[in-house]
């Protein structure tokens, strides 16, 4: 055997019987008791699964991200708009029905591909659609911009199918899907103009991209959404109708604007822009039994993080 070899094997049973006399030191508490279990001298080791450690799982340096507390949803996200960071998300990738959150892209795309001043008349079909927000009745007349405000203030299923029967049969639903795929929300996908259908289902981080846009293209879409109430005229009777905001939130005045959202299969959903230090934030939950209380620890979250400096 070579004297090289020799060397190593020597330091190995050196250390190795310095680390058994350490141990069996530390075996023993200042009272003579055996407390060197293996449970004690494993857990006594840094690593991933214990935490608590100094250094442990984490890289030198680097912060884990906070995130509020005790939020009760399937999914959510928050993103700074004025920056497009992400502040916070919760399994934002997993798909869930949308609701009548789908009215937001409905209403853009009407303003992308409609005439606001285009009159529009009530069918018999589209005031038989189930819900009467708005209270329209067949035959009355509205403008393409005033049945935008009904969708997004009283988010009127009527408005919604009255306007897409005005492109060709097909055309308003393929209009949604196609500016989705140009927003990157490659995992939404839409049936129907209103949300009554569970298939119209996206998830999270999709629907932050289409807040990010809309705040960007469309920020009258937040403007009339933000008030407790809108005027829109019937063009038959030159009647003015006064629309009483169905979202709560309208009464903060750190509310921006934003969309609800309800059916059984959906439970609550909620698109909402905050102002918390001067800035917008979009606060995106889905499926929670209680929309406002979740959106409420989120600002509280918010303020509490904006006042840290962190």
């Amino acid at each position: 055997m070579s004297n090289t070899v020799k060397a190593v094997i020597f330091g190995a049973v050196f250390l190795l019987v310095g680390l058994g006399a350490k141990l069996g030191l530390a075996a023993f508490s200042s009272d003579g008791k055996n407390t060197n279990t293996m449970a004690n001298i494993v857990s006594s080791i840094p690593s991933a699964e214990n935490p608590s450690l100094p250094g442990a799982g984490e890289l030198p340096g680097k912060k884990e991200p906070k995130t509020p507390e005790n939020l009760s949803m399937q999914a959510g996200m928050v993103t700074d708009l004025s920056s497009g960071e992400e502040i916070f998300s919760l399994r934002k990738t997993e798909k869930w029905p949308l609701a009548s959150l789908s009215k937001l892209m409905s209403s853009i795309v009407a303003l992308e591909k409609m005439d606001l001043n285009q009159k529009i008349v009530f069918s018999g079909t589209a005031i038989a659609t189930e819900g009467v927000s708005g209270g329209f009745m067949e035959g009355e007349k509205y403008s393409v911009e005033d049945l935008i405000y009904a969708m997004m203030v009283v988010s009127s299923n009527d408005a919604a199918v009255a306007l897409s029967e005005n492109m060709p049969a097909g055309q308003f639903v393929e209009a949604m899907n196609r500016k989705a795929a140009e927003l990157g929300m490659n995992a939404t996908h839409f049936v129907e103009t209103t949300g009554l259908s569970m298939l119209n289902q996206g998830t999270a981080n999709d629907l932050s991209l289409l807040v990010e846009y809309a705040w960007s293209a469309h920020p009258e879409l937040f403007s009339v959404s933000s008030r407790k109430t809108t005027i829109i005229k019937e063009l038959n009777s030159n009647k003015s109708v006064r629309l009483t905001n169905i979202n709560s939130l309208a009464a903060r005045n750190d509310f921006l604007g934003g969309k609800t959202g309800f059916t059984e299969d959906a439970n609550e959903n909620l698109i909402a822009v905050f102002s918390v230090k001067g800035k917008p934030y979009a606060v995106i939950i889905l499926g929670a039994d209680d929309r406002i209380t979740e959106a409420e620890k989120i600002i509280r979250f918010l303020n509490d993080d904006t006042d840290s400096g962190d």
